[in-house]
């Protein structure tokens, strides 16, 4: 009825047809059910289930390939971390281990998406760097830096408070950690197809590694702020 289209079921009236014989015994509560959905490309743009994360793995992983074959003082730890979704407990985690004075979050955003009251982040306009409470304003201003230098297109993300990434657990570990979060905008979010722009894919490899690279700048700003050291030293 419409009424009841208006309530949301409780566990007790949710039920999924598996089109098997109900003695069939092999399906237990907490078993895991997904979609069986075959990805595609077209026209430079990936439709696919699980894109978030999955684009930031392979950001991540392209990124270390373009690191490598660059020149740099950085010690560049990359961690793939699970449960985000359940409070991240995998990135507090490498964070910890790692002992990280910089963290930068790789994550996905909503592209292309009306949401009243939020900046719209476009899809293949660039990564989106996040702004706000739970990033470091010097940090942030160094990777917008590095965008210029290298003309990567890049979009900000206001974040009015938690962002809903690792970046909110990373921050607080140890006794805080300086982090940014960068994100690629993506369309149909937790959705079997998810939709994602390759470019975007690309410039965020090339952001998180050159970012990566300069690092060193940032400790030589601030010691020249301090008058640790003299311009040409």
């Amino acid at each position: 009825t419409t009424e009841e289209s208006k309530k949301v079921p409780d566990y007790d009236h949710l039920f999924v047809d598996v089109t098997m014989n109900p003695n069939w015994k092999d399906i237990s509560i907490g078993d895991l059910v997904t979609l069986d959905v075959e990805g595609f490309e077209k026209n430079g743009t990936i439709f696919a289930p699980a894109l978030d994360n999955r684009a930031s793995c392979v950001a991540i992983i392209k990124a270390a390939e373009l690191l490598s074959k660059i020149m740099t003082d950085a010690e560049v730890y990359y961690v793939f971390s699970t449960q985000e979704e359940i409070g991240g407990p995998g990135a507090r985690s490498g964070a910890y281990i790692s002992e990280i004075e910089y963290g930068i979050v790789i994550d996905v955003t909503h592209g292309d998406e009306d949401i009243p009251g939020y900046p719209k982040i476009k899809m293949g306009e660039g990564p989106a760097v996040a702004v706000g409470p739970v990033t470091n304003r010097k940090f942030v201003e160094h990777i917008n830096k590095v965008a210029g230098r290298y003309n990567i297109k890049t979009q900000i993300e206001p974040i009015a408070g938690r962002s809903g990434t690792d970046t909110d657990d990373v921050q607080l570990t140890r006794i805080g950690v300086k982090t940014a979060l960068i994100s690629i905008p993506l369309k149909y979010m937790h959705n079997p197809y998810e939709k994602i722009v390759v470019k975007d894919v690309e410039d965020t490899a090339k952001l998180l590694a050159f970012s990566a690279a300069h690092l060193p700048e940032i400790e030589y700003e601030e010691l020249q702020s301090t008058g640790s050291v003299k311009e040409g030293e």
